[in-house]
């Protein structure tokens, strides 16, 4: 799909800039639904962005890419929905995660976006004292689909490497007493965990970088899979050596 040339991911940053409030612009507590009002060529411009739909995760696209990141649907379900949305007159569908903000996180095979406002995403379960970070759903998700005892701690997914101000500004105003940390193992990802070491340890929090787990791979959910595709490839060399083994007793 092109528009005006674009591709679709250029078409989507020229919608994300043309719903950006300018920074001329008086703040008020809802900026964006001002600047709609006072631009009819604006308010055409947003027309073109339509969300159609978010309902419960059903769409067996959304389910089969879910799998084939070792996503156990029937639990992400819990986390997540699906979101159809319109730009420029195509249809498209996301699996959506809300975050801080109210607004959406989307995630499909192909791309990844957000509506609106980029934000972190907290879920907290108990009076827990342990939070485990996150970088993006896919890792979270992926995590939550193994845990034993998934409800016995709080998470907070970055949905972006930027946002760790915003996570740190969570962790200050609340109580915690250890974090984990599972961030790619990309340079952004070491540059935050080591930016997230040096501002809450300081904090008395004591904070565990668990990315060695996964060292050799570029984040956890790569890791996951990897896991999953080597059982798989063991269940099969032991099935081939089972069948020549029957073989050879047939032989004898």
């Amino acid at each position: 799909m092109t528009y005006n040339n674009c591709d679709f991911k250029e078409a989507l940053k020229i919608a994300w800039d043309l719903t950006q409030p300018s920074i001329f612009t008086k703040k008020t507590t809802k900026p964006k639904e001002k600047v709609i009002l006072q631009t009819p060529l604006l308010q055409d411009k947003i027309n073109k962005l339509l969300i159609k739909k978010t309902q419960p995760l059903q769409n067996l696209a959304l389910i089969q890419y879910l799998e084939s990141r070792v996503i156990n649907p029937s639990i992400a379900k819990d986390y997540i929905q699906e979101t159809y949305y319109n730009i420029w007159d195509k249809s498209y569908f996301w699996i959506s995660f809300k975050n801080n903000s109210w607004w959406l996180e989307l995630n499909n095979k192909y791309f990844k976006w957000w509506i609106w406002t980029k934000d972190i995403t907290t879920i907290k379960y108990t009076n827990s004292s342990k939070l485990f970070i996150f970088e993006g759903l896919n890792d979270f998700l992926a995590y939550i689909s193994i845990a034993k005892d998934k409800k016995s701690k709080d998470y907070l997914v970055l949905n972006s490497v930027s946002m760790v101000n915003k996570a740190i500004e969570y962790i200050k105003n609340s109580n915690y007493k250890q974090v984990e940390t599972y961030l790619d193992n990309d340079e952004a990802g070491k540059n935050t965990t080591w930016f997230l070491l040096n501002e809450l340890e300081p904090l008395n929090l004591k904070v565990k970088d668990k990315s060695n787990l996964y060292s050799k791979h570029k984040d956890l959910n790569d890791y996951l899979i990897f896991l999953r595709d080597k059982k798989v490839q063991d269940l099969q060399y032991q099935r081939e050596n089972n069948e020549i083994l029957e073989r050879v007793r047939e032989r004898e």
